[in-house]
C-alpha cells in the first residue's frame, strides 16, 4: 500500500476556482466580462480555467497554475507564449487551451467560476481567498500563512504528522 504524505492529502483537497471579482453581463453574442484588475487578468483567468477544464489531476493543475502565475510576473504581455510553456504540465494541447480562452467556452468557464465565487458565504471581498470546508471564515483568514496547522485541525482524524504543529490559533 502506498503511503501518502500529509501534504499530498491536503493538496488533493484544494479546489482552485479562478475568478476575481468580476462584472458579468449576458449579451446577444455571449458574455461581456470585466475583471477587477483589467483585461489581462481576465485573459489569464480564462487560460487557467480552460487548462483546469481539460485536466482534473490536482497535482498537474496546481503545477500549471503556478507556472502561469510565475510567467505573468516575468512576461505578462504574451499569454500565448506563457500558455505554450506551461500547457505541457497538463498533458493537453496548448492550442486547445488558447482556443478555449479566446472563445465562448472561456467566457462560460469564467461565468461559472464567478457564480461559484459569488456563492461563497459569508461573501468575500477579493481573491485569492481560502475556504475551509467550503466556508469562508474571516477569523481563520488572518492565519492563512499557517495553512497546514489550520488544515490539520479541521481534519476529522488528525494525523500524527500534525501533532507537532503550533496550536495557538485555537
Amino acid at each position: 500500500m502506498m503511503k501518502l504524505s500529509l501534504i499530498t492529502i491536503l493538496l488533493t483537497l484544494i479546489i482552485l476556482v479562478k475568478c476575481s471579482s468580476s462584472k458579468r453581463k449576458k449579451t446577444d453574442n455571449g458574455w461581456t466580462i470585466e475583471c477587477q484588475h483589467g483585461p489581462k487578468e481576465c485573459v489569464y483567468n480564462k487560460i487557467e480555467a480552460c487548462g483546469m477544464a481539460r485536466n482534473v489531476d490536482q497535482n498537474a493543475v496546481i503545477s500549471f497554475v503556478h507556472c502561469i502565475e510565475k510567467g505573468i510576473k516575468t512576461d505578462d504581455s504574451n499569454y500565448k507564449r506563457i500558455t505554450k510553456k506551461c500547457g505541457p504540465l497538463l498533458n493537453v494541447n496548448t492550442a486547445d487551451i488558447i482556443k478555449c480562452a479566446e472563445g465562448q467556452e472561456g467566457d462560460e468557464l469564467m461565468v461559472a467560476n464567478g457564480v461559484k465565487t459569488d456563492a461563497v458565504q459569508p461573501s468575500i471581498d477579493g481573491v485569492p481567498t481560502v475556504l475551509y470546508n467550503n466556508y469562508y471564515n474571516d477569523t481563520l483568514e488572518e492565519y492563512n500563512d499557517n495553512f497546514l496547522t489550520i488544515a490539520c485541525k479541521l481534519l476529522d482524524d488528525e494525523p500524527a504528522a500534525c501533532m507537532h504543529l503550533d496550536n495557538e490559533i485555537w
